[in-house]
């Protein structure tokens, strides 16, 4: 715990509990005086003792800031707030200096930002609010108060004011919290008042008074207003009874000098008030004098001062009370030079007495009673002794009784407490005392060095309630920015972030500032603050957010990595609002993983050698700007960037990459991503590849991307090697809707689908120019179209190699359909495909492909397309469809036959709405035709086992939905592989012949259960149905025949959701899936009994069967069980 931290917090509980307990208090009033001529003379803040009506003078206080102006009191924490008038270009008038009271000693200031030159301020205790007005302004700045921290928060958004109704020029305000009015005098004669449970601050009315009010004052009990006019504006105080006739309300007194501060003590109704006198301004006849003045509720004078120089605010607020100083000095036993570790011990010695004996002396007390002396522990120790009677282990602290203290009496104290493991690494331990009596009060503190050691783990929580230290959830350090330097300090490997919002400043001065990266720290957020294991996070439930919003714009990173070598992790954080990118990497090598990097202006920089891995990240709505390349990811001149299951999604750029730019860097690799709805302004809309050594990317999905050269992905220089992926609903307003290579790139592109692209000028699937190659393996390219070159188009010496695909079902509203070439300059070679129109070439066939036959898959949407941009996919809905549950799913839908050739990508269906990539609703409207295209080849294709019959594929290559790349589709006894990118495939366990393996085949295939049967014999074992058997049905559990590319594992998901579903869950699941009604579907009647009796069965066959057992793991039974049940939810 800080010093100041930990005197604030004693310093409230000592008021708070003396408040309580005493009937009669010592009460000071406190009053600005000598105010200088010139802003950086001395100027003070005087404490006067009330005795009865009169006035006692007891001490005074330097501030140490130019000329103030105001005065307010937290009764609570017993401080004082002196706001200041000055402003200039060297002293802006916007601070907030904080005092403690008792002592007249200096606490803190703190910054009102976006104000110059304060006036008026109040403490709404009850609110822990505080006000104050920006002087000559209506401008109202409002505060949530942290005695604490010493923090003053903003309520409201930026500029941080609020501009109060029908104010014109506000000098001093009153604050009657009973009534939640504040009073607003602003050097008119009405009187203003607004409420303060409003947040519009309205107001609730007003009332006049005879003079120009520029002091105010509140008697709550009484309900009277108190104001005065300031230097020229008469020398009266006004009295308004806010309940008596507005035409009688006002009674006012002379007293001889304009009335500047006012204050009411709520306890007596007694009025303080300053006065102000120049006398060397002639305006007045008889100059007025610089005084303190007290007044009764009717307005007689009962006390007044001398000269005290240019005074200026006033306050009385509770018991507040400056105290005479006793003698008390504490030290420790540790040698200087020396530090403490836990387990050491320390001894502080206490000396206390009542010094002063000369009765001259103006701090002179006489003899005092009732002294008490109280240590507060830091929590970094524990007592030496916990059941010493002088110990309260509530409040950790040690108390003694000391009595009467009588002039010259002097003594001494011990204590001895052991250090714990919450004392911070290379931190103090700042132990505090106090001595106090009715009269009299003195604090001392010593600070105890603490030496370095390693602590694995720093805890970092904003709403942390204890020491601060970072050792422990409930000693959490609230601030990120301090806890990365701890954790340098401390040699820390990990910082754990509860769920809240981070800044990395607050002030827009700091822009430059970010969240700096330390070397092998690794920093995890999702945490709710009580967690044992990183693996106990929830990242959707407690979200943790980096934001680097500043008033105007952002910082200008929120995240920042320089020369960070050791793979630091960065993992379960929203990033936002870097007004250049969410995390900026240099030189150093990141993990990235379980983030959603949203609304910055890059999401991720990585440049100067850094090697960057993206794992299961949202990438979203990053907008790069004018001129700028990359706006999801922008890496240029590293080693490498890796992206694996992440959705990027929104991003743009106006010039290059809407969602990935890649540039002079040693690889990229991108897999399992979805990419979706990025735009660029000129090239690579979904990602842009320039010169890159090595690039791979595999099983993505490009979709909806636009730019004005390659829609979906661009590449120059560069030779990506691409397998598995769907490019689809992709546009280019000039060439390669798809994907458009040039400049001397080699591309390889296996087993993946290109489908409703569009260019509007060349290669509405692809485009290839300038001295590229192209090769093409186990491809299929349909749907697209453009004017030259509907599935590819090729010019300027550009190569391109096509073997085992298809081209079907292109348009080009020129020339080639299909394919075109400028035979002038470039080659073509084209082998073992099917080509809609044919091609010349080594086995090339014109014949239907037979993809499955999903023609009966149309009709009308019957409502507007909805698009949700937590998952980035639309919504599109036929109430009349009846579809099989994701039986759509896998395919593809062109939402607006008639009007456009796009077409999308089907993620999931129920009965009645499909899902798909990407923001479709300005081309999904109600009443538009729609169309579904399936790209899997039916058991009647001629391209079945017509590919290459010397293609030896890779032992794990695969094709677009994950099965085994060759097998013997036409059953003839020879495996050669397919054309296209589809290998047909049909499920042994597909019994009902639906194209999905489900429960309603496992229905099937239970009844035969130990039986003899031909049909359902999965091994050939003498159609006897066993273990055997089941095992190779659940080897193709949800099989589906058009399998739908998997979702990535992107941001929060798989975080704090367990996956195992224990065995007696089941049969209780089964009763609760079935719906009391459910809609039609075009599969067999199953009953909730048959479901209850099969779940049953298939709990009992695991857990008696000790064959099954040995055949499958509990593991795989239990993931099993749990895809049976989640299918049968959807299913029945």
């Amino acid at each position: 715990m800080s010093l100041k931290k930990t005197i604030l917090l004693i310093v409230s509980s000592i008021i708070v509990t003396t408040a309580i307990a005493a009937t009669a208090k010592a009460r000071s009033v406190f009053v600005i005086s000598d105010i200088g001529t010139d802003p950086w003379d001395t100027h003070k803040i005087q404490a006067y003792r009330i005795q009865d009506s009169n006035l006692v003078y007891q001490n005074y206080y330097n501030s140490v800031l130019p000329l103030p102006i105001s005065l307010a009191i937290d009764a609570d924490s017993e401080f004082l707030f002196i706001t200041h008038e000055y402003a200039s270009v060297y002293y802006p008038g916007n601070q907030i200096e904080i005092v403690n009271a008792k002592t007249m000693q200096y606490v803190d200031t703190v910054i009102v930002a976006d104000a110059a030159g304060l006036a008026g301020i109040v403490v709404d205790q009850g609110k822990q609010k505080v006000y104050t007005m920006q002087r000559s302004t209506n401008h109202l700045f409002v505060y949530s108060w942290n005695p604490i921290e010493k923090e003053l928060t903003p309520d409201l958004p930026y500029p941080y004011y609020i501009e109060l109704q029908a104010c014109y020029q506000a000098y001093g305000l009153a604050l009657d919290e009973e009534n939640d009015r504040l009073y607003v005098a602003d050097n008119t004669t009405d009187v203003k008042y607004y409420d303060t449970n409003d947040p519009n601050w309205s107001k609730l009315g007003q009332f006049i008074v005879s003079h120009e009010a520029v002091g105010i004052a509140v008697d709550v009990n009484n309900q009277y207003v108190y104001t005065g006019s300031g230097r020229f504006g008469g020398m009266f105080l006004s009295q308004y009874d806010l309940s008596a006739d507005p035409n009688t309300a006002e009674t006012t007194v002379d007293v001889n000098s304009p009335v500047l501060g006012i204050a009411v003590d709520q306890a007596t109704s007694l009025v303080y008030l300053t006065t102000f006198g120049d006398h060397d301004d002639h305006y007045y006849q008889n100059p007025p004098n610089d005084r303190l003045m007290v007044y009764d509720s009717n307005l007689n004078q009962l006390w007044v001062s001398d000269d005290i120089g240019n005074p200026a605010g006033v306050a009385v607020e509770g018991n507040v009370s400056y105290k005479f100083p006793l003698l008390l000095s504490k030290i420790d036993d540790v040698n200087d030079g020396n530090c403490v570790l836990p387990g050491d011990y320390i001894t502080y010695t206490i000396t206390y007495g009542n010094s002063i004996t000369d009765t001259n002396d103006p701090n002179y007390v006489g003899t005092v009673n009732d002294v008490v002396i109280t240590d507060y522990l830091s929590e970094a120790v524990d007592p030496n002794n916990p059941f010493d009677p002088n110990y309260n282990s509530n409040d950790h602290t040690y108390t003694w009784n000391i009595g009467v203290l009588g002039p010259g009496d002097s003594n001494y104290v011990t204590l001895t407490v052991k250090v714990n493991n919450l004392a911070e690494p290379l931190g103090t331990i700042t132990n505090y005392c106090e001595i106090d009596c009715e009269l009299a009060n003195n604090t001392a503190e010593v600070s105890t060095p603490v030496c370095w050691r390693s602590h694995d783990i720093i805890y970092v929580d904003i709403n942390a309630v204890g020491s601060d230290s970072g050792l422990s959830w409930y000693h959490a350090d609230p601030n990120l920015q301090r806890a990365l330097q701890k954790a340098q300090a401390w040699d820390s490997n990990q910082i754990w972030v509860a769920s809240g919002t981070y800044k990395p400043t607050t002030e827009v001065e700091d822009y430059n500032t970010a969240f700096e990266l330390v070397n092998g720290v690794d920093i995890y957020g999702g945490f709710a603050g009580y967690e044992s294991a990183i693996t106990q996070r929830n990242l959707m439930i407690n979200q943790t957010i980096l934001d680097g919003n500043l008033p105007d714009y952002g910082v200008v990173n929120v995240v920042s990595a320089n020369d960070v070598n050791e793979a630091t992790i960065i993992d379960g954080f929203t990033i936002t609002n870097g007004w250049c990118g969410g995390i900026y990497s240099v030189n150093s090598s990141l993990i990235i993983r379980h983030n959603r990097i949203i609304d910055n202006g890059y999401g991720i920089i990585c440049i100067n050698w850094s090697s960057v891995n993206v794992t299961n990240c949202d990438i979203i709505k990053n907008r790069g700007g004018t001129s700028v390349q990359g706006g999801g990811i922008y890496c240029e001149d590293s080693n490498s960037l890796i992206v694996t299951n992440c959705i990027i999604s929104e991003n743009a750029s106006d010039a290059n990459g809407g969602g990935i730019c890649c540039k002079n860097s040693n690889s990229i690799i991108l897999m399992d991503c979805i990419i979706t709805d990025n735009e660029a302004g000129n090239y690579g809309g979904g990602v842009f590849d320039y010169n890159s050594l090595y690039s791979a990317i595999a099983d993505c999905t490009f979709s909806g991307n636009s730019a004005q050269h390659g829609g979906g992905l661009f590449n120059s220089f560069s030779s990506p090697n691409i397998t598995n992926c769907i490019f689809t609903g992709n546009k280019a307003d000039s060439y390669g809707g798809g994907m458009y290579n040039c400049y001397e790139s080699y591309v390889a592109v296996v087993n993946s689908i290109f489908s409703g692209n569009r260019a509007n000028d060349y290669g509405g699937g692809m485009a290839n120019s300038d001295n590229s190659n192209l090769k093409l393996t186990n491809c299929t390219v349909s749907g697209n179209s453009t004017w030259y070159g509907g599935g590819i188009c090729s010019w300027n010496d550009a190569n391109t190699n096509l073997t085992n695909c298809i081209f079907w079902g292109n348009d080009a509203i020129d020339l080639g359909d299909q394919i075109y070439n400028d035979d002038a300059t470039c080659d073509i070679n084209v082998t073992f495909c099917d080509v809609n129109g044919g091609w010349p070439g080594n086995e090339n066939i014109n014949e239907d492909p037979c993809f499955f036959d999903v023609s009966d898959l149309n009709g009308l949407w019957a409502e507007n397309a909805s698009y949700d941009s937590s998952t980035f996919q639309s919504t599109l809905t036929d109430y009349s469809a009846n579809w099989v549950v994701n039986g759509p799913a896998g395919k593809f839908v062109n939402p607006d036959t008639p009007n456009q050739y796009l077409q999308f990508f089907i993620v999931s269906n129920d009965v009645n709405t499909i899902k798909v990539w990407s923001d479709v609703r300005a081309i999904a409207q109600e009443g538009d035709t729609y169309q579904i295209y399936d790209y899997h080849l039916s058991s009647d294709s001629n391209c079945i086992d017509a590919g290459d019959p010397d293609f030896n594929p890779d032992a794990n290559m695969t094709d677009i939905d994950g099965e085994r790349r060759v097998v013997d589709g036409d059953a003839n006894g020879t495996e050669i592989v397919d054309m296209g990118a589809d290998e047909y495939y049909r499920s042994p366990a597909d019994f009902d012949s639906d194209g999905i393996v489900n429960f309603f085949d496992y229905a099937l295939f239970a009844n035969f259960w130990q039986k003899t049967s031909e049909v359902y014999d999965l091994i050939d074992d003498n159609n006897y149905i066993d273990y055997n058997d089941l095992a190779r049905f659940c080897e193709d559990w949800l099989w589906q025949r058009a399998w739908a590319k998997a979702f990535p594992f992107s941001y929060g998901q798989g975080m704090g959701k367990s996956m195992g579903l224990g065995m007696s869950e089941g049969l209780g699941l089964a009763e609760e899936i079935l719906p009391s009604a459910s809609a039609k579907k075009p599969q067999p009647q199953v009953t909730k009994a048959d479901v209850v009796d099969l779940i049953k069965w298939l709990e009992e066959l695991w857990l008696t069967d000790a064959e099954v057992r040995k055949m499958i793991s509990e593991d795989e039974w239990l993931k099993f069980m749990e895809s049976v049940i989640e299918a049968m939810k959807e299913q029945i």
